[in-house]
This record gives structure tokens, C-alpha cells and sequence, in this order.
């Protein structure tokens, strides 16, 4: 994903991946956050709070996916037979998630603590990283397809599949529906 990114990214800007760029595999966001703070690489797609932490660190900012592309943030899969066989443990999980979410948009200094502990990061790149966070977040847990189908694409792209895959087929929002009509989903 991070390869097919950084490739749309490079052309929208008028540049070739491979006769402009060395693209190198360098793994997870830490392995290319530590590459780049020794000078091994030049450049590389780092999410938050790696990103943040090479801003301070001096690094320029060059693009933001989130300007290329609508990709999710993240998503809550399951398997369709564990979905169809205990909906209500399903349910349980997706209204916790729902109260995370909203304690997240509700609470400030206690998520940027738990950011700054979990990340071992300062008070400033935690709070910088807290903002980014909300622009993550469903307001209602709804997943935003247009997002996935832009993924789904990609993969088709660089596994050079020809058939059409529709991504509103991986979503299932049917149990999220009940509880918002429930008015459980709080």
C-alpha cells in the first residue's frame, strides 16, 4: 500500500517512480523513520507519529497522502461467519469502538497522555498527532467505501487483475445500521 501510494503521489506530481526514484522496501514506519534519521535514505512515507517526530527532527514535509488520496484510517474487519453467528458479541465490539471513538473526540489531554505514553513521544508531537487522529475518525462508525474501492483499485492495479472488484461487497454495515436504528450505538 505504502509503494502504491508513494507511486500516485510521484506521478500526480509529474515525475517518473522509476526513472526519477530508488524505491526501496524498508519495511514498517519505524524501520523508515529510523533510515531516514540516519541519512541511509533520503525521503520516505512515514504516517503519524513518526511523521510529526521527522518534522520536528528538522525533516521537510514534501507531500500528504490524505491531499492525493481518501483512504480510511482503519477499519473493523471480522469474518462473515463470525458476523452471522454471534451478532450480539459483534455489536458489543462495535459500540465499544463507537465509545472510544467518541472519548478520543471528548478527551483531549487524556488521549494525548495515552499518546505520549504509548509512543514514547513529547507533549508537543502527541498533541500534533491528537489532531490528525480526529480527522481519522467516523463521527457514526461508518466506513467511508469510496476509500476502499480507491485501495481495492491499487491492489487490482499492481497484481494486474482486469476484472472489476466492487468494494462495497467487503462492507457490511448491517449490524452498525440496527444499532444506530436501535439507537444502541452509543
Amino acid at each position: 500500500m505504502v509503494d502504491t501510494l508513494l507511486r500516485k503521489i510521484i506521478v500526480q506530481n509529474g515525475l517518473s517512480p522509476e526513472r526519477d526514484f530508488i524505491l526501496l522496501n524498508m519495511g514498517g514506519t519505524p524501520e523508515r523513520y529510523a533510515a531516514l534519521k540516519s541519512g541511509t535514505i533520503a525521503a520516505a512515507m512515514l504516517s503519524a507519529p513518526h511523521s510529526l517526530r521527522a518534522e520536528k527532527d528538522g525533516f521537510t514535509r514534501i507531500a500528504v497522502t490524505r491531499d492525493y488520496v481518501d483512504v480510511p484510517g482503519t477499519a473493523f474487519v471480522a469474518h462473515a461467519d463470525k458476523i452471522k453467528k454471534q451478532p450480539q458479541l459483534v455489536k458489543r465490539f462495535l459500540r465499544a469502538s463507537l465509545r472510544a471513538m467518541n472519548f478520543i473526540r471528548e478527551n483531549r489531554a487524556d488521549t494525548t497522555q495515552m499518546i505520549v505514553r504509548e509512543f514514547g513521544m513529547d507533549q508537543e508531537i502527541a498533541g500534533l498527532a491528537y489532531k490528525q487522529l480526529l480527522d481519522l475518525l467516523s463521527t457514526d462508525g461508518k466506513n467511508r467505501v469510496e476509500g476502499y474501492q480507491l485501495l481495492i483499485d491499487f491492489a487490482r492495479a499492481a497484481q494486474k487483475i482486469d476484472r472489476p472488484i466492487n468494494a462495497a461487497q467487503f462492507v457490511d454495515e448491517t449490524l452498525l445500521d440496527e444499532m444506530i436504528r436501535e439507537g444502541t450505538a452509543r
